[in-house]
């Protein structure tokens, strides 16, 4: 149950969820903007999750979690902020109506089933 007073940065569990295309920068951008920049109740997540194409799983995956450039990893480092799960595991690709990886969504039915792979991802465990 929730208590009317509670406030989002005091909840045990706290799940960033962002959907990209070939932007990964957009996740940094959104963690430095939740996390650090304000000055009061930064909301820290516990766990962050990425849903996007299969080529913007790679892209995320070398941009934000490799060793070099490893951006999500130097944010992280900069402003000391306590560890955060964001692992290739928490990186979620699309699928077409195949179950095969979606490279981009081009058609309306694309569109479609990126919105069904979205609403469907399911992050309570």
């Amino acid at each position: 149950m929730l208590n009317a007073r509670q406030q989002p940065d005091q909840f045990p569990r706290r799940i960033l969820v962002a959907v990209t295309g070939l932007s990964p920068q957009i996740v940094t951008e959104t963690l430095y903007a939740l996390a650090v920049a304000p000055t009061t109740n930064a909301f820290i997540p516990t766990e962050m999750h990425l849903i996007t194409t299969r080529s913007g799983a790679e892209k995320a995956r070398l941009a934000l979690l490799s060793e070099e450039p490893g951006w999500f990893h130097r944010l992280s480092r900069d402003y000391a902020l306590p560890p955060i799960d964001f692992t290739a595991a928490t990186i979620h690709v699309l699928e077409d109506a195949g179950g095969r990886p979606l490279d981009d969504i081009r058609s309306p039915e694309d569109n479609r089933r990126a919105a069904d792979g979205i609403t469907a991802l399911k992050l309570i465990h």
